[in-house]
């Protein structure tokens, strides 16, 4: 095992050298985890690729960690190398990398993804392959057979994408009933939350979960690397891929995340179960009078692009505070001065009302006039919109809404 102590890390991080053949490499941050052996079991499982897969296990602590933490870090080190052994006839290699009293500034899945990346991306170079690709992936989660071969082929079949959000499904096979009524609400959540995006056509609806991402070597130095946050690092990484227009959806393949309760960071799935959990009311996500007001926006875009007059009469007085909070008029002076078609001006206009914009739009939206609504609620709304079946419990209703997803092929 490479062990390094924060902050003398190397620029690189292992001391092999890659094999000529490597095609694909799985970037995991490893902290404190209990199961990394099925993650990688379920890897070396995966139908082979015609190249070398390397499997970066970026494992990670911070100073003053306690004693317990360590010792389940040093146990993950020893089921890699176990898992290693196993797979030794496999054209799959297991390379566990320990960095450990991280300062707690810095410490966290950002950084430990960051540096893992990184490596990869390092080890790209060094045998000249631009095209190579970098996977992301999370220590409690487990992948379809397919999994390697189809991330391979989106890339070779899309040249012009860089990037790719992979399909992902919570595990909802857990005896726990009450967590597993938490990760159903939280998964329909998000699948909410990006299909009423598309529903208004916003171009840039993508799920962007942090164990279910792709990028190709070439474009992760372009686009300024993995960030070191806390937590949304993978909602802030993807985006940048987003507003390029080099991310496609790889629906072929899936993810299975863990649904157990976490509160290692401040947000995220494990978060959002524990929260659950806690609470004594029902889970609540974006009101849909909200979506409705921002498709408004979105409808008038040619009037707004022409200069007719009062183009924004029609928009709620929220919205329209929102808009004003935000310095539209001045924006859009901007905008057009600087574009000489619709086309280009609605392109632009995307590349300021952004991801990051639509969520505070939203979060405006729900303090002043839309407060947030019941999440069964809201996929009732939903799957009315989609024309799909909303018969039965809300596990029935989020199958067939994976279902659905998994049809979409947005933007590819």
């Amino acid at each position: 095992m490479a062990k390094y102590v924060f902050p003398n890390i190397p620029t690189n991080l292992i001391t092999v050298a890659p094999n000529r053949k490597l095609e694909l490499t799985v970037c995991i941050p490893c902290y404190n985890e209990s199961d990394l052996k099925s993650t990688l079991h379920s890897l070396s499982q995966c139908a082979p690729i015609d190249g070398i897969v390397e499997i970066i296990v970026l494992i990670n602590d911070s100073e003053g960690e306690s004693e317990s933490v360590i010792a389940q870090n040093q146990k993950s080190y020893e089921d890699c190398s176990q898992v290693s052994y196993e797979s030794s006839e496999l054209n799959l290699c297991i390379v566990p990398i320990y960095v450990t009293k991280i300062r707690a500034k810095k410490a966290g899945v950002g950084y430990a993804r960051r540096l893992a990346m990184d490596e990869a991306n390092q080890r790209f170079e060094i045998i000249g392959r631009e095209r190579g690709i970098i996977v992301c992936l999370d220590a409690d989660t487990i992948v379809s057979k397919n999994y390697l071969t189809e991330i391979v082929r989106f890339f070779k079949d899309y040249p012009k994408l860089t990037a790719c959000s992979i399909a992902f499904a919570h595990e909802l096979n857990v005896p726990n009933l009450k967590i597993k009524s938490a990760i159903c609400d939280y998964e329909s959540h998000l699948r909410y939350f990006i299909n009423m995006q598309r529903l208004i056509g916003l171009p840039f609806a993508y799920q962007t979960v942090g164990s279910a991402m792709a990028v190709s070597s070439e474009s992760y130095l372009k686009l300024g690397r993995m960030n070191t946050r806390k937590a949304g690092e993978d909602f802030y990484f993807l985006h940048k891929f987003v507003k390029n227009d080099l991310v496609g959806e790889l629906n072929t393949a899936c993810v299975y995340p863990s649904a157990r309760v976490s509160d290692r960071v401040p947000f995220g799935t494990g978060k959002a179960v524990g929260d659950i959990l806690k609470s004594t009311h029902s889970y609540l996500t974006y009101n849909v009078k909200s979506f409705d007001d921002i498709d408004k926006l979105i409808k008038i875009l040619p009037a707004i692009h022409s200069e007719k007059e009062n183009y924004l009469s029609g928009l709620s007085a929220s919205l329209n505070n929102y808009l004003n909070q935000e310095n539209f008029t001045e924006k859009i002076i901007e905008i057009k001065s600087n574009t000489t078609s619709y086309l280009s001006f609605e392109k632009r206009f995307f590349q300021w009302f952004d991801a990051f914009r639509l969520m505070k739009c939203l979060h405006y939206l729900r303090d002043v006039a839309y407060p947030n609504i019941d999440v069964d609620d809201a996929m009732l709304i939903l799957l009315d919109k989609l024309d799909i079946d909303h018969a039965g419990d809300k596990y029935e209703k989020l199958k067939r809404l994976r279902d659905y997803d998994k049809n979409a092929n947005y933007a590819v």
